[in-house]
C-alpha cells in the first residue's frame, strides 16, 4: 500500500475513526482503567452509585467529549482538511490512559471544550461581551467538579486579549460567568442549609497540596512521557509550518498549547490531581497531533504516524498485561 495513501486514510477516514471507537469501547468496558493509589480521582458526586453506573457516567461523558471535539474543530475550522485523526487518537488515548469510572476529569474535558467553543467566536467580535461570560461560565462549572482550576483563571483572563480588545466590560463579563456556577451553589446551600456545600469547593481550590509523586506509578509516568512527547513534537513541527494556517486558525491553535502547557505545569506541580488534569489535556494533545498529521503529507509525517500507532499498540498490551497480572 502507498504511504501516502495509508496515511491520508488514517488521518481523514471514517473506517479508522469507527475501528477506534470500537477499540476504545471494547478496552473501556474489559478493564477497570489506571488509578494512582492513595490520589483523589473522585468529584464526590456519585459515591453511592453502583460501579457499573460510574463506568457508564464515564463513557458517557467521554462520548460527550468526543461529540465537542468534532464540533470544535469543525465549527472554527481548526484543521483545514477533512480529518477524523484527532477523534481516534481521543477515543484511544481516554480509553487507555484515564480511569473507567466517573471522575472530575471527564467534567472538565466537557467544560473546558465548551468554554473553547464560545471563547473562539470572540475572536475580533464587535461585542464580546456575552460570548465571554458565556464562556467563562463553562469555565466556572468545570471549578465545581474540579475546585482547583479555578488557579488557572488569571492566566484565562489574560489569554482573552488574544481574541479582542479586553475592556471592563469583557473582564467583569469573564468574572461574573467564572463566578455564576458558584453563586448559583450557594442559593442550593442556602435553600438546603448546608452551606459547606458552598465553602468545600472554594476551600479546596486554594488547598495546596505537598508536591509528591509517590501516587504515581511507572505505568502512570510511561503514559504521561508518552503523552508529553506526542504534543512536543506535534507543537514544534506546528510552529515550523503555522504560516499555511489563517491568523484566526494560529492563535486558536496557540491558544490550545497553552492550555495544555498550563496543565501539565500544574500537574507537575500537584501531582495528586493527575486524572482530573490528564483529562483536561487529553483534547488539547489530541487536537494538535490530529491537526499534523492531517494536514502534512511527507515522509516524516509518515513514520511519526507509524511510530504513534506502534507506541499506541504497546501501551495497550503493556496496560493491558498489568492489570491482567492483578488477578493472578
Amino acid at each position: 500500500m502507498n504511504g501516502r495513501y495509508f496515511q491520508d486514510r488514517m488521518a481523514t477516514g471514517s473506517l479508522p475513526l469507527l475501528v477506534a471507537v470500537v477499540l476504545a469501547t471494547a478496552f473501556w468496558w474489559l478493564l477497570p482503567g489506571l488509578a494512582p493509589d492513595g490520589a483523589d480521582w473522585g468529584s464526590g458526586v456519585a459515591g453511592g452509585w453502583p460501579s457499573y453506573a460510574r463506568r457508564l457516567a464515564a463513557y458517557v461523558l467521554q462520548a460527550g467529549v468526543l461529540c465537542l471535539l468534532a464540533w470544535l474543530t469543525v465549527r472554527h475550522a481548526l484543521i483545514r482538511v477533512t480529518a477524523t485523526c484527532h477523534l481516534s487518537l481521543y477515543a484511544l488515548l481516554a480509553a487507555c490512559l484515564l480511569p473507567h469510572t466517573l471522575q472530575a476529569g471527564g467534567v472538565v474535558s466537557c467544560c473546558l471544550l465548551a468554554m473553547l467553543l464560545s471563547l473562539f467566536h470572540t475572536y475580533q467580535h464587535v461585542d464580546p461581551v456575552g460570548l465571554v461570560c458565556q464562556g467563562f461560565f463553562f469555565f466556572g462549572l468545570g471549578t465545581l467538579a474540579f475546585p482547583p482550576m479555578l488557579l488557572l483563571l488569571p492566566f484565562l483572563l489574560v489569554m482573552q486579549a488574544w481574541f479582542h480588545n479586553v475592556t471592563w466590560r469583557t473582564f467583569f463579563a469573564a468574572l461574573i460567568g467564572a463566578a455564576l456556577p458558584h453563586w448559583l451553589m450557594l442559593g442550593y446551600a442556602c435553600a438546603v442549609g448546608d452551606m459547606e456545600v458552598f465553602y468545600a469547593p472554594l476551600r479546596a481550590a486554594v488547598r495546596f497540596l505537598p508536591v509528591s509523586y509517590a501516587c504515581l506509578t511507572p505505568v502512570h509516568w510511561a503514559n504521561l512521557g508518552v503523552l508529553a512527547a506526542l504534543t512536543l513534537w506535534s507543537c514544534v513541527l506546528y510552529a515550523g509550518s503555522s504560516y499555511a494556517d489563517k491568523i484566526r486558525t494560529r492563535i486558536q491553535l496557540y491558544y490550545v498549547m497553552t492550555v495544555e502547557a498550563l496543565c501539565l505545569l500544574f500537574l507537575l506541580l500537584q501531582p495528586q490531581h493527575y486524572a482530573a488534569l490528564l483529562g483536561a489535556m487529553l483534547p488539547c494533545s489530541s487536537l494538535l497531533a490530529g491537526h499534523y498529521f492531517a494536514v502534512n503529507r511527507d515522509r516524516r509525517s509518515l513514520v511519526a504516524l507509524i511510530v504513534v500507532l506502534v507506541v499506541l499498540s504497546a501501551l495497550y498490551v503493556f496496560n493491558l498485561w498489568t492489570q491482567l497480572s492483578n488477578f493472578f
